[in-house]
This record gives C-alpha cells, sequence and structure tokens, in this order.
C-alpha cells in the first residue's frame, strides 16, 4: 500500500487519520472541479479557429494534468510538495502560454460571448 508523505507541524500523520480523508477529500473534490471546467470548454474551443483552439487546447490541458496531480494526491502516489510542485510549474506554463504572441485566450470577452 502507498501511504501519503504528509507532514503538519513537524508531526507525521497516519493514512487513516481524519487529516489525510480530508485533504483526500478536497483533493478529489478539486480535481472533479477542473474537470468540469475543461468539459464544459470543449464545445467552444472546436468553435474556434485552428490557432485559437490550438492555444486553447494547450490552456485545457495544463488543466488536465493539474486536476490529475490532485488525484494523484488523493489516491496517496505523491505528497503535499510534490503536489505543490506540479501546480506551480502549471501556473508557470500557463503563464508561458499567456505570453506567447497570437490568439488571446480565451477569456469571457472573445467573440464567442461569456464562457459561462
Amino acid at each position: 500500500m502507498i501511504v501519503p508523505e504528509a507532514v503538519v507541524n513537524d508531526q507525521p500523520r497516519l493514512p487513516w487519520s481524519s487529516w489525510s480523508v480530508w485533504s483526500s477529500w478536497r483533493a478529489r473534490r478539486t480535481a472533479s472541479a477542473l474537470d468540469r471546467i475543461v468539459r464544459g470548454q470543449l464545445p467552444l474551443v472546436r468553435r474556434l479557429d485552428q490557432p485559437g483552439a490550438r492555444r486553447a487546447a494547450d490552456y485545457l490541458a495544463e488543466l488536465v494534468l493539474l486536476a490529475q496531480a490532485y488525484r494523484n494526491f488523493a489516491d496517496g502516489w505523491i505528497d503535499r510538495t510534490e503536489l505543490d510542485r506540479r501546480g506551480r510549474r502549471c501556473l508557470a506554463r500557463i503563464e508561458e502560454l499567456r505570453e506567447q504572441p497570437g490568439s488571446p485566450p480565451l477569456t469571457p470577452w472573445t467573440r464567442l460571448g461569456p464562457l459561462i
């Protein structure tokens, strides 16, 4: 059995503690929310022109990777430090995508209207 390496206030937590159950539940809920965001954006990506669709797909791919990291944390495959590292890497990649010239990222102000 793989056990998450969780430490709070320099005290290791056991996998069956209420803390790890709560963290796992929150991580799964966050992954589910990210999945819903991606699912909601897919129909809009199909309506974009090729460069815009490619760029939007890159953004959504980063969100999919982040959701997978949260699921890995919930399953105990990675610890909080690794989850934090993957989250920071995701945000850095999204910032890189925003700085690239080309079509603007999907926002409520695109020609498609609000994304909500």
